[in-house]
């Protein structure tokens, strides 16, 4: 499975799958991370209409144990436009 071509959504729903957890836990350990009340339905709205902010999404990835890595494709040139 490439989660490179799912959406985060999708990936994240993989990456709770394969941790054994749920987003209302990982809802819960965010509130306690960050001291703002968060809720799973939350979460996925946010997914679901693109309001993600990447700190968020970062602080996501980072109470499931992933880093987000962002690397230069190679060969790619700047201003060329890749379709995934």
């Amino acid at each position: 499975m490439n989660l490179t071509t799912m959406d985060t959504k999708q990936q994240l729903k993989v990456i709770l799958a394969a941790e054994y957890t749920s987003m209302s836990a990982v809802a819960r350990m965010l509130t306690e991370k960050t001291g703002r009340k968060w809720y799973s339905q939350t979460i996925f709205t946010k997914l679901k209409k693109g309001t993600m902010r990447h700190e968020e999404l970062k602080q996501i990835y980072d109470i499931l144990g992933y880093d987000i890595i962002i690397q230069k494709r190679p060969g790619q040139k700047l201003g060329e436009i890749h379709n995934a």
